[in-house]
């Protein structure tokens, strides 16, 4: 019987620490901190910042393939 109350407590207290943590409640604050969502939105920038720049495939194909056609139009005077 001893042990069920210790383990009711200790669930009671353990809710009461988690609320307390969720809240701010554990340490105290320091009013200079910015917003979480302000942070959030400087990371979010930072990753994109970070991202490589995608590169389209067979660009310089595709550059030689018009090049050619161009030249075909002249000679025959014919658009592809």
């Amino acid at each position: 019987m001893v042990q069920q109350v210790s383990l009711g407590s200790t669930k009671i207290e353990n809710q009461q620490i988690l609320t307390k943590a969720f809240r701010g409640g554990l340490v105290p604050q320091d009013p200079t901190d910015e917003p979480a969502l302000v942070l959030l939105d400087r990371i979010k920038a930072e990753r994109e910042a970070m991202k490589p720049k995608k590169k389209t495939k067979n660009k310089g194909f595709n550059d030689k393939q018009s090049a050619i056609q161009n030249r075909r139009s002249a000679q025959t005077g014919k658009s592809w």
